[in-house]
């Protein structure tokens, strides 16, 4: 049984430790080694503390059988780029061991639950443009490419952008 909860503060170290897997996992050949090899987990714990402590971010753990196995983190728009959609889904982490077990599409789920009960008539994500797996899997979730802003001469620079309807 998947289970999402809100993070708390003494939750930000295992969030950091869980991006640095899951770049380990997926990024390795597009982001830089030295950024994965030599990743910043007092950074990276400062950087999620911020976002469980900022009043329009909403970060949240997943567990499977009581095992750490992602997060993922969304807040409402209130820039003007932004107003298009009411909703960005900032990141979704999962550990490869936990994934094809339907949590990213549980996830999704939860995220136009949430918007539902807003009124909210859409939301938007980004990826990385090499993240093929998770091109397809966005695409499968009903999320149609609006944007891909890529040939950076960094790979991790490179994003696609998906919208979805609620």
């Amino acid at each position: 049984m998947n289970i999402f909860r809100p993070a708390v503060l003494a939750d930000a170290r295992i969030l950091a430790l869980l991006r640095r897997t899951v770049w380990d996992e997926t990024y390795r050949g597009v982001y830089p080694d030295d950024l994965i090899d030599q990743f910043d987990f007092d950074f990276h714990t400062d950087k999620v503390a911020k976002e469980i402590n900022h009043p329009d971010h909403y970060v949240y753990i997943i567990e499977v059988r009581g095992e750490k196995a992602g997060y993922f983190t969304f807040s409402e728009s209130h820039t003007p780029d932004e107003n298009r959609y009411e909703l960005h889904l900032n990141s979704l982490y999962v550990l490869s061991r936990y994934q094809r077990m339907g949590i990213g599409r549980t996830v999704i789920s939860f995220i136009r639950q949430y918007c539902t009960e807003r009124n909210f008539k859409s939301f938007y994500n980004s990826c990385n443009t090499h993240n093929k797996e998770a091109i397809k899997f966005y695409t499968r979730m009903g999320g149609r490419l609006f944007h891909e802003d890529s040939g950076h001469k960094e790979k991790i620079e490179d994003q696609s952008y998906f919208e979805y309807d609620i």
